[in-house]
């Protein structure tokens, strides 16, 4: 993303939006501790797939202010919880330090019109946390339907073919890579991705969301 962009994007959230908790307006902060006590942890999913929050109580208000009025902003409090989430597990938290950390890539005219990648600031924001720099691994060969809009089984078909390694020609032999994306349903996006990246020569792909619906 154009940094000069999301700067603008958020100087914009400050004027309009006023910094206050999303909820309980606590002036001065976008969460406050009290409302982030009820934010609720997510159970085991499976082997090789993480997420750090329910898509409940205050997280859905938390990606609409994202998603639909465009509060890049809001990134850095789902970041934070998948960071805290992280810290309190010991073998993820070792993986992560070892891997190469990439995310889920938008399609480009759909990044040109919300103005950033939320997958993209979250790895960014991941990847500061261990002193490392996200990589853009995959790219989207195709637009696709919303898969917040489809059932299980449509799900499957319009993520088929939908990603391709970013460079001609890249190998990740041997490569233990984070799959990073914001949010997490069935597991389709994410499996979908990690599928090209192991095809691509990568040892292991992990896969982690902030939110799992």
């Amino acid at each position: 993303m154009n940094i000069y962009l999301k700067k603008a994007l958020d100087f914009a959230s400050e004027v309009i939006f006023p910094r206050n908790c999303i909820g309980c307006e606590t002036p001065g902060t976008l969460l406050c501790a009290d409302c982030k006590n009820t934010i609720l942890p997510v159970p085991f999913i499976g082997a090789g797939a993480f997420a750090a929050c329910a898509y409940k109580g205050l997280i859905p208000k938390i990606f609409v202010a994202i998603k639909l009025r465009k509060e890049s902003r809001y990134i850095s409090v789902l970041g934070d919880l998948l960071i805290e989430a992280i810290n309190k597990n010991y073998a993820l938290k070792e993986n992560l330090s070892q891997a190469e950390i990439t995310f889920i890539p938008m399609h480009w005219m759909k990044q040109n019109i919300r103005g950033f990648n939320q997958s993209e600031l979250l790895a960014d924001q991941i990847a500061k946390h261990f002193d490392k720099k996200p990589i853009m691994l995959l790219k989207r060969s195709k637009f696709g339907l919303r898969q917040s809009s489809l059932d299980k089984v449509q799900r499957q078909e319009n993520i088929k073919d939908i990603f391709q390694i970013s460079f001609k020609n890249l190998s990740l032999s041997g490569k233990n890579i984070v799959l990073i994306d914001d949010i997490r349903t069935t597991g389709a996006t994410l499996d979908a991705a990690s599928h090209v990246l192991l095809n691509a020569g990568a040892k292991s792909v992990f896969k982690i969301a902030a939110a799992q619906d």
